[in-house]
């Protein structure tokens, strides 16, 4: 049985932080329930085009499906940045876009979730910025 490493944070309140430039790597476990959910945190310092990429390895079963979303520092979902990455799909990734800001990025504080969808699913993986 894959454990799960708890680099990721879980819930909004203890959100692991993640710099620009790095990433970090975490398991969503075959321990864990359906919908399980880690956390992470961003700080965008200025006006930008924001990608957050996310890599799945180490899948365990033919239902590993991976979702990432986006959240605003008021815990909303930013418009258009949510994905997924099935079975057999190596890696994915959302931009972080403010549509009243010309598509780019405002500063601020964001939240970037990711979950499993299923309760015999197990994998690893990376999440950057």
């Amino acid at each position: 049985m894959t454990k799960h490493s708890k680099e990721g944070g879980s819930s909004f309140s203890n959100a692991t932080t993640i710099a620009k430039g790095s990433s970090k790597t975490d398991t969503l476990g075959l321990e864990l329930e359906a919908n399980s959910s880690q956390y992470y945190k961003i700080k965008i310092t200025g006006t930008s085009l924001t990608k957050v990429t996310v890599k799945k390895y180490g899948s365990s079963s033919k239902t590993d499906t991976l979702a990432i979303a986006v959240y605003d520092s008021n815990k909303k979902l930013v418009e258009q940045a949510e994905g997924y990455i099935f079975e057999g799909q190596g890696s994915a990734y959302v931009y972080v876009r403010d549509p009243k800001n010309k598509g780019y990025s405002k500063a601020g504080t964001y939240y970037v979730k990711i979950s499993k969808y299923f309760k015999d699913s197990s994998f690893r993986y990376d999440v950057s910025w």
